[in-house]
C-alpha cells in the first residue's frame, strides 16, 4: 500500500535532518544508505499521484522549497521540473470545473470575445515565501501572488496590467527574462540563476513555465524565483544584468 503524501513527507524531513545532524559522526557507508533513502523518498514524493488540490498543492511547495538543494545538479533540477509541470497542469484541470481558465468565448454576434482570466485558482501560491508572477502574451501581469508584491511592496492588484519590465528593470528584462518568457510561449521549460543589479547581491532560481487552456493552447508563461544568496553558487553559473 503507497504511503500517504504526509507520511512521506515527514520521513524525507526526518532522513534530511538526521543527515544534517549525525552525517559527520556517521561511517561512510551508514551516511550513504540514509542518502539513498531520502533520494527514494524524495522520488516517491514526486511521482506521488491523487486528484486531491491539496495534496498536488503540497507537492508544488514542497519542490520549490528543495530546489536550492539541487541547484548543482542539472539532471535532478531537469527531473523536478517536469513533475512540477505534471503536477501543476494537473492543479490548473481540477480548479477548472470551479473557475475557468484562461478562455476565448463567443460573444452575441457570434465571433470572439478578448480572453478573460480568473486569478483565484492560482491562489494556492500565496500560501509560498517564493515569488510568482504569471505574465500574459503582451508581456503584462495577469497575476503575483502575496510574496513577490510584498518584494516589489505594492498590493497584488497593483502589478495586473503592469508591463513586467517594469519591475525588472529594462537591461535585466532584455538579457534575461525575454528570452526566457519567449522560449516559455514556445512550449519550452526552462530555470537560470540569476543576479538583478537593481536588486543588490541578491541570487535567483527562476524558473518559467507555460501553462495551457483547456484547448491546449498556451495563454501564460508563469515565473517563480527563488532565494538562493545564501548557497555556495559559482559565479559562473550566475547570469548578472
Amino acid at each position: 500500500m503507497t504511503d500517504p503524501l504526509p507520511r512521506l513527507l515527514k520521513s524525507y524531513e526526518f532522513l534530511k535532518q538526521a543527515l544534517a545532524q549525525y552525517g559527520g559522526r556517521m561511517a561512510e557507508h551508514e551516511v550513504a544508505r540514509l542518502r539513498e533513502q531520502r533520494d527514494q523518498v524524495f522520488h516517491r514524493i514526486l511521482t506521488f499521484d491523487a486528484s486531491d488540490p491539496r495534496v498536488t498543492g503540497a507537492q508544488l511547495h514542497f519542490m520549490i522549497e528543495n530546489l536550492p538543494r539541487l541547484a548543482g545538479d542539472p539532471e535532478a533540477l531537469r527531473t523536478v521540473q517536469k513533475a512540477a509541470g505534471r503536477h501543476l497542469d494537473r492543479l490548473l484541470r481540477s480548479r477548472s470545473a470551479e473557475t475557468p481558465k484562461l478562455m476565448a468565448r463567443p460573444n452575441a454576434s457570434g465571433g470572439r470575445s478578448r480572453n478573460r482570466f480568473d486569478p483565484e485558482k492560482f491562489r494556492t501560491f500565496d500560501h509560498l515565501n517564493d515569488r510568482v508572477g504569471i505574465i500574459d502574451r503582451g508581456l503584462r501581469f495577469l497575476y503575483t501572488n502575496a510574496a513577490n508584491a510584498r518584494f516589489h511592496r505594492q498590493s497584488a492588484g497593483a502589478f495586473v496590467g503592469s508591463p513586467y519590465w517594469q519591475m525588472t528593470g529594462r537591461t535585466f528584462f532584455d538579457r534575461v527574462s525575454a528570452p526566457k518568457i519567449e522560449a516559455g510561449f514556445a512550449g519550452k521549460r526552462s530555470s537560470c540563476l540569476c543576479r538583478n543589479a537593481n536588486w543588490r547581491d541578491l541570487v535567483q532560481l527562476a524558473s518559467f513555465e507555460p501553462l495551457r487552456d483547456e484547448g491546449g493552447e498556451i495563454f501564460a508563461v508563469m515565473i517563480m524565483s527563488k532565494d538562493v544568496t545564501h548557497l555556495p553558487i559559482p559565479e559562473t553559473d550566475i547570469v548578472s544584468a
